[in-house]
């Protein structure tokens, strides 16, 4: 555990953290000046071919769901075997039956979480209002030249930041102190073995206790396997937002072929 804790402190010490936090802030600012430039033209979508980038607006819908009736109407058209094969259901055991399907929980997974003292936030300072302070001599197209170039360098310090991440997880079992500051071990969301939960307690219980993934839902929307419609009758929009998405030409595609393969599996399970 001691080369664990000492790996983390070189990390700090070394500016690789700050590097990595400074790189998440300089991007984030980026997007928002890019999205700013590209709001005052014509269109939801931009490609940027000349630097391999696109630029998107999607509409995302906050609302309210009536799960009960969606899965209703849900188990219509997907059994609920395949509703869990297919990742489509959140369960959600209220307290009064948790005991009950405790022999059913799946090995909790915990990740690590660093929170810096006041010696680690000396180490890790990240500067913020970029746009405020310097002039936008590039212009919104040259940014996301500069944006694509420090894409490469954010995704190589993510990777690195993963890695220790998990090798700290791999050592570590309780809350632990460094110079720097403190690892935390937490848990992440209990999982169960739902099929078994069926087979138990019946279709019916766990529907009971379980919300539809709405992301997951969309998918089939998207996919066509369910009407683009399916999800209106059970939401009510309660607030309307714009996000922007800026990403490689490449990370797109890589989605969109993921997307494909993905509704291939889904269609066979369908049929299965």
């Amino acid at each position: 555990m001691t080369a664990a804790i000492d790996r983390f402190e070189e990390y700090v010490l070394s500016g690789q953290y700050q590097t990595l936090k400074q790189l998440e802030q300089r991007q984030k600012e980026t997007r928002e000046f890019i999205r700013t430039q590209l709001q005052e033209e014509d269109g939801r979508r931009f490609e940027f071919k000349d630097v391999g980038y696109v630029g998107r607006f999607v509409r995302k819908n906050k609302t309210e769901t009536n799960h009960e009736a969606l899965l209703e109407e849900l188990s219509d058209y997907v059994s609920v075997s395949s509703m869990i094969s297919m990742n489509l259901l959140n369960f959600k055991p209220s307290d009064d039956v948790k005991e009950y399907v405790e022999p059913f929980a799946l090995p909790v997974d915990t990740y690590v979480k660093p929170t810096l003292n006041s010696v680690g936030k000396a180490l890790v300072v990240v500067h913020k209002g970029y746009y405020e302070h310097f002039p936008k001599i590039l212009g919104y197209r040259g940014e996301i030249s500069a944006y694509a170039n420090r894409d490469g360098k954010l995704k190589s310090a993510e990777k690195e930041y993963e890695q220790l991440m998990k090798m700290l997880n791999s050592k570590l079992t309780k809350k632990t102190a460094t110079k720097y500051g403190t690892l935390s071990v937490i848990n992440k969301k209990p999982q169960y073995e739902l099929q078994q939960i069926v087979h138990e307690f019946g279709e019916t219980f766990l529907l009971e206790h379980c919300e539809g993934k709405l992301t997951k839902i969309h998918e089939l929307m998207e996919m066509g396997i369910l009407e683009r419609t399916f999800l209106e009758p059970f939401q009510q929009v309660v607030d309307v937002r714009v996000d922007f998405i800026l990403q490689s030409l490449e990370s797109e595609q890589k989605a969109w072929d993921f997307m494909q393969e993905r509704k291939k599996a889904l269609q066979q399970l369908l049929a299965s």
